[in-house]
């Protein structure tokens, strides 16, 4: 008997400005002086399947709605004084859920862990979450950059899926690395979301 898990993956990207949020920005300088720029980035990866079997005697059943972990997204707001950028602050999050059909099916285990990058380099990390049993997890963040903190962000998220007892992967997306039989590895990033040391 063969089953599909489905892993699915979203794409989309927006970029808010905010001048009216001026208030939140330091303040030494007078409102008029005051801007702020709010960027955001989703995830960028087209949609992705994975399948398994089982192998021997189940104990339990995976989710077998499939398992979405490709809900990535980040934020960055830059506080700009005299049109230079004085400060930022980020968040973000990297989720996994997964879709049961019957009652009792859960994965065996599921880890998440987040980043941020700015310019190429990996500048702070978020929570990393673990379960048993489960079917959701959430990795998350938050940072604080200081007016050298400009330029081109993304966010990163790496989930590791661990299939219940007597089930195996029996094929992986392209953005997955196969670590056992019955664990899956797979990486997310969003596009990218640029802050300028200059606004407007």
């Amino acid at each position: 008997m063969r089953r599909i898990l489905a892993v699915v993956i979203g794409a989309a990207i927006a970029v808010a400005l905010s001048p009216s949020m001026a208030q939140a920005a330091p303040a030494e300088a007078s409102k008029s002086d005051r801007q702020v720029l709010v960027v955001e980035a989703f995830a960028k990866q087209p949609k992705a399947r994975a399948s398994f079997t089982h192998r021997n005697a189940l104990m339990q059943d995976p989710p077998l709605g499939g398992c979405d972990y490709g809900d990535i997204s980040g934020q960055v707001t830059g506080y700009y004084v005299n049109g230079v950028l004085s400060g930022t602050e980020s968040d973000w999050s990297s989720k996994v859920l997964c879709t049961t059909t019957a009652p009792g099916q859960s994965m065996g285990g599921i880890i998440v862990e987040s980043a941020e990058w700015l310019n190429g380099s990996n500048v702070a990390a978020g929570n990393i979450f673990t379960c048993s049993n489960c079917i959701l997890g959430n990795s998350v963040g938050a940072n604080i950059g200081g007016p050298s903190a400009s330029g081109t962000y993304w966010w990163s998220g790496l989930v590791t899926l661990v299939l219940p007892a007597g089930w195996i992967w029996s094929s992986t997306p392209p953005s997955c690395l196969l670590l056992a039989d019955d664990m899956l590895q797979c990486s997310v990033t969003t596009d990218t979301a640029y802050l300028p040391p200059i606004y407007p």
